[in-house]
């Protein structure tokens, strides 16, 4: 349960951060862009939802992807 918190407190961050970068790069166009702002707010987060899946993923897995590594090292060397 803890870790759901975690998970949405970075969503929260993350998207207050590129909508924040977002803000900063289209302020100063007149009239101001709404549609390309939200479409870069969102892609970004989205992006940073994925890269955290990412890192999830070969957190939980690091000892699967070793053991491949050594295998993998293994049959370059000798083949």
């Amino acid at each position: 349960m803890r870790k759901r918190y975690w998970l949405l407190a970075f969503a929260v961050i993350a998207f207050a951060a590129e909508y924040f970068l977002s803000w900063q790069f289209y302020r100063s166009i007149v009239p101001f862009p709404e549609m390309e702002f939200w479409y870069t707010a969102v892609s970004s987060f989205l992006r940073d939802l994925l890269l955290l899946g990412v890192a999830g993923l070969l957190y939980l897995r690091r000892t699967r992807i070793r053991d491949r590594v050594k295998c993998a090292a293994r049959v370059s060397a000798t083949g």
